[in-house]
């Protein structure tokens, strides 16, 4: 591969070029080069060097000196996959559809998120567009040491604390998605924003169950994800609007910070609070596996120490009816599969009934003879803006899709959703990582 061809497919000019600025109502990425500083590498060609996209994670260099390095020399070594590989070394190299050069850049979370130490809570109010129900619940089932008298405690002091998501219905999801798509073309009033308690109760619980710890005015302190600070709230939305996010460009800067002297300074919205008896229904919810281990009681800051680490239990619809999903009777149906075949097929005499067929035939039923596209190829870029703060990096839509490519060019190559999401589980982001819902999320649409 020489350089020119080495710049079309992978370089960093061409990729400002073709997607520097693709939207004169969205984000202009020449204004924000300082993103790029950590994914140039210079490479040598001759007398010629070519400044290509790469991954800061995937370069080692035996000779590397302390910090990062920009060039790649011949003690380097990049790992490639077999894909990039047939594509790169084919007798004309293209460009691989996972290549950060086919408009796969994510960039870094914004900075504020880190600086300001940023809660689900505080994300959620600053949130165009929910994709799940979020219920935090705190259990204090035996009281608090304060509620005994000094060196004769009447009863054990425990609590326990649980984080589950249940996702949204699809269908209500992409309806939202619409009218944000008509707020962008002007044909409708843009969303009122931030996200106030009596909206956010739709979305988070917090069941607190407790015999002693009857103040919501502390639960900040221990469900640290809750807390909502207004200012911080404000800032992110501004933010957003100022790198001209999807779905927050149009706005009012004056009326987002109207509508936040409704949140709280600093604390939890009363509104998404529940006192609720103690009963045994987390006991249910976190059941003891020897496979899957769940903590047990402990004290209240135990406890605010696990949630504030820990992310919630995934709440999903399961596709099968079939009994195909219980592992004990997956084993027993093995087990008398094997005897009967090692017996030939005859039975041995006893009462025991021949093993009845497992297998599972699939069918797949449509009410017409046309697909009908119920995506959009922004969608992340909207419902996880912190994750896709520029809204780059998206997947295709559907082939038989109408509408189409968001962003990329019509030659570019295809990467639609199951291939994207394969290529986001492996990327160095952090907040792909990190983020509650994202990844969870995209593996739902894939089923």
């Amino acid at each position: 591969m020489d350089a020119d061809k080495a710049e079309e497919i992978m370089g960093f000019q061409t990729f400002m070029k073709h997607y520097g600025c693709c939207d004169p109502n969205g984000p202009d990425l020449s204004e924000h080069l300082h993103e790029f500083e950590d994914w140039l590498v210079d490479v040598s060609f001759g007398a010629r060097s070519v400044r290509l996209l790469a991954c800061p994670e995937d370069k080692t260099c035996e000779n590397q000196q302390p910090g990062h390095c920009s060039e790649v020399c011949s003690s380097c070594h990049i790992p490639i996959c077999r894909k990039c590989q047939s594509a790169i070394d084919s007798e004309q190299p293209r460009m691989p559809a996972g290549a950060l050069s086919n408009d796969m850049m994510v960039f870094y979370a914004p900075r504020e998120i880190h600086t300001e130490q940023a809660t689900v809570m505080e994300l959620l109010c600053a949130s165009v567009c929910l994709t799940s129900m979020i219920c935090f619940s705190l259990e204090c089932r035996y009281g608090n040491m304060l509620d005994a008298a000094a060196h004769m405690p009447g009863q054990r002091v425990a609590a326990r604390g649980n984080a589950t998501s249940f996702p949204m219905p699809w269908r209500n999801i992409l309806l939202h998605l619409k009218v944000l798509d008509a707020v962008e073309r002007g044909q409708a009033a843009a969303p009122l924003m931030p996200r106030l308690g009596p909206e956010l109760s739709d979305f988070v619980q917090i069941l607190l169950k407790t015999h002693g710890m009857d103040s919501p005015g502390k639960l900040s302190e221990f469900v640290h994800q809750a807390r909502v600070r207004r200012r911080v709230v404000v800032l992110l939305i501004l933010k957003a609007k100022e790198r001209k996010q999807k779905g927050y460009v149009q706005l009012d800067s004056d009326l987002v910070r109207m509508r936040a002297a409704s949140l709280p300074e600093d604390g939890v919205p009363p509104e998404i609070v529940r006192l609720l008896p103690v009963d045994d229904t987390l006991d249910k919810i976190q059941a003891q596996k020897a496979a899957t281990p769940v903590d047990l009681a402990s004290d209240l800051t135990t406890v605010a120490n696990r949630l504030s680490t820990q992310i919630p239990n995934a709440v999903v619809n399961e596709l099968s009816s079939s009994a195909e999903a219980d592992l004990n009777d997956q084993r027993t149906a093995a087990l008398h599969a094997v005897t009967h075949e090692l017996q030939g097929g005859i039975g041995d005499g006893t009462n025991e009934a021949a093993p009845v067929s497992r297998m599972l035939h699939q069918f797949e039923v449509r009410t017409g003879s046309e697909l009908l596209d119920q995506t959009k190829p922004w969608y992340f870029g909207i419902a996880f803006a912190f994750v896709y703060k520029f809204c780059t990096g998206m997947p295709d839509p559907p082939q038989f899709a109408d509408h189409l490519r968001f962003r990329r060019r019509p030659e570019a190559p295809r990467i639609e959703l199951g291939p994207w999401m394969a290529v986001q589980a492996r990327r160095v982001e952090s907040q792909l990582k990190r983020d509650w819902l994202c990844l969870g999320c995209a593996a739902s649409g894939t089923r």
